[in-house]
């Protein structure tokens, strides 16, 4: 059962955003997508509801840009990139060019759509 995530305090849901990435993490294969994508919209759920309070609380993410773990690093690079571009940017585009097949994927096509405008973080 999902839990009422409004119900959550920010730092309850900046813990549950990483254990989420970190699960992610155990499911990156393209033979199998299901649960990675399950997970991929509960780390937006948290995201979304962060977004939705007062202020932008999103800005609880931010020092996971630099997380020892990639896959929390890369997540959080994407969805902070709208409060922190200056911050999120070059994370996202070490990934971009560091040769690490599925980060440097997901780096490499985020900004590739902010580039070419065909994306817009928000």
């Amino acid at each position: 059962m999902k839990p009422n995530l409004s119900t959550l305090t920010d730092t309850e849901l900046r813990l549950r955003f990483e254990a989420l990435c970190l699960e992610q993490e155990k499911w990156i294969d393209p033979e199998n997508t299901r649960k990675y994508s399950k997970l991929f919209f509960d780390i937006k759920d948290v995201v979304d509801e962060l977004r939705g309070r007062p202020g932008d609380a999103r800005h609880v993410l931010i020092p996971y840009l630099h997380h020892p773990n990639w896959q929390v690093r890369v997540v959080t690079g994407q969805y902070v990139y709208a409060l922190a571009p200056e911050e999120a940017r070059p994370v996202l585009q070490w990934f971009r060019t560091s040769g690490h097949g599925y980060y440097q994927l997901e780096a490499g096509m985020f900004l590739s759509g902010i580039e070419t405008g065909d994306f817009y973080p928000t």
